[in-house]
Parts: structure tokens; sequence; C-alpha cells
């Protein structure tokens, strides 16, 4: 059980790196399946969440799966094209190493601010009240007690009550599978990139997501379900379209830091991998779509990169 719950926590911090920028106007996105059409072509050629790698060379193919890094139970399906691509590789790769033994002290050393620093040096008196009730109220914690834990993180507990159910780890669930086939595993980043990245957001910055997040709560959760929705039909397109259109300059260097940037450091990191055999990368689905996605960036360099269906 302990091994479970640390896993569903360190998931839970994938899961904000890829969904936090579309937390940022929550009022907004919730019709952003409406207002955001993705265009028959795209819809076609996009619909799958696993991706077949080859060409420029490689002498076996490789894969490319998106995830949603915590689901309910129900909604973590695992396909027989996943199973077959699994079975076809010698490693699976995932955003973080999740067979460091040393994996959870590292985040929950990065989770805490090292100075002094508690949210109420960061938030205005009515934003901290704000939070400090719905700590109490929704999740039966007082805020006094996890204040110096820094505010991108505080927002996972939040997040947490999106769900109703006990969320299950696609990593947790990826990790049996490379352990029943005895495949090795790696991550394409280390927790000390990772948290880098995040520290690029500024402290106030982190903490107007954490208090927007929380005043709009339930649209958020509404939101969320449309994207669980969208993600088990296998439409990164729409996902993409649905995150991407209605961010506000405001979180433009949340997006950089949080996707932008990472997809772009983990390219050479893929292109040595797939060149030396058959690897499963599992990434947030927010990495793959776009312009600045995976797949494109992939392709820039060369590869086919095709839908398997």
């Amino acid at each position: 059980m302990k091994k479970n719950i640390l896993y569903i926590l360190a998931s839970v911090v994938l899961f904000l790196t890829g969904f936090s920028k579309t937390n940022a106007q929550p009022q907004k996105l919730a019709l952003a399946t409406k207002a955001a059409p993705v265009s028959e072509k795209a819809k076609k050629e996009d619909n799958s969440l696993l991706w077949e790698i080859s060409g420029k060379g490689l002498k076996e193919k490789s894969y490319l799966f998106g995830t949603i890094h915590i689901l309910c139970p129900d909604d973590l399906v695992i396909s027989d094209k996943i199973k077959d691509a699994l079975n076809s590789s010698q490693r699976l790769v995932l955003e973080l190493d999740f067979s460091n033994p040393n994996l959870m002290m590292e985040i929950q050393s990065g989770m805490i601010m090292k100075d002094g620093t508690t949210a109420r040096d960061y938030l205005s008196a009515s934003d901290y009240e704000l939070v400090e009730r719905f700590f109490k109220d929704s999740l039966n914690m007082p805020l006094e007690q996890v204040g110096i834990v820094k505010p991108f993180f505080l927002s996972s507990f939040t997040m947490m009550r999106y769900f109703n159910c006990q969320p299950a780890s696609w990593e947790q669930t990826l990790m049996g599978l490379a352990k029943e086939k005895e495949l090795q595993v790696s991550g394409l980043e280390t927790v000390a990139q990772q948290l880098q990245a995040i520290e690029k957001i500024t402290l106030q910055k982190q903490g107007q997501m954490l208090v927007e997040g929380i005043r709009d709560h339930a649209k958020s959760k509404k939101m969320f379900a449309e994207m669980v929705a969208l993600y088990k039909q296998e439409n990164i397109a729409a996902l993409q379209s649905m995150t991407s259109k209605y961010m506000t300059k405001d979180y433009a260097e949340a997006e950089r830091a949080l996707l932008q940037e990472r997809n772009r450091n983990w390219i050479n990191s893929i292109q040595e991998g797939i060149q030396n055999g058959a690897s499963f990368y599992a990434v947030g689905a927010a990495h793959l779509g776009g312009k600045e996605g995976v797949i494109a960036l992939l392709r820039k360099q060369g590869y086919t990169v095709k839908a398997v269906k």
C-alpha cells in the first residue's frame, strides 16, 4: 500500500507539469471542446495515443505513448496495441526513472521551500483565507501544516479532488508490465531537471495558479473530465487544441518551461535511445501534439512517426 501511495504522489508531480497550464483559465477551457474545433484531417491522423517511430536508419521500431499520469482505474485501459508495443521493446522510458529507489526522497525534498518562506509570504490576505478555507473544508488539512510546500505542489492536493475514485498511476501500471517482461527502465530527465523547470515559474505565479485553481475548482474539475473523455477517444489533436488555444499570455512562461523546453531537451535522449534498440517512451499526452510537441520535433529530425491504430 505504501508503495502504491508513493507512485500516486510521484505521478501527481508529473500530472501537474502537463496539466497546470490548462488549469490557468478553467472558465474558458470548460468550453474548449466547442470553441476550438479540430479539422477532420487532424482527427483522422492524430486519433491515437500510441505512435510508432521508424526511419532514419533505425534497425528496430520504437514507440511513443501519451498518458494522463493518474486516472480512475476504469479509465486506465491497457489495450492490445500497448501490450504488443511493449512486447517488442527492450526498455521502458518514463519522464522520471521510477526504478530509482531515491525518487520519492528527491521529490519530497524539492517540494519544500528552504528559506523559511510560507504561503503567507506570496499570497494576499484574502487569497490566503480562500486557500486556507479550501484546505480545511475540502481536504481536512490545516494549511499551516503544509504552508512550506511550494505552491506548485500545493496544487497537487487540490487536484486530487478531481477524482471520485482511488486514482491509479500509469507509471505504476507500466512499471508492473515492464517487470513482467524484464524490460530495462529509465527516465528522460532527473528529478532535479524537472524541478529546475518548475523553478522557472515565479513563486507569485505559482501562487496565482493555486488560487485560480481553487477559485474555479468546480469548473476545473469539469474541464478535467472533458479532457479525460478526449483522452479515451485518443484524440490528441483535440487535447492539444483544448489546452493551447485558450492559454493566456500570463501563463506563457509556465507553458514554455513545463512543456516546450522539456520537449526539446528530451529529443536528444530519445534519438540516442532509439538508435540503441527498440524502446517504449511514455510521457504526458500534453507533450505529444502541436508544433512544439515531441511528435513534430522527431519528424523534424527526419524520423517517421505514425499513429498506431
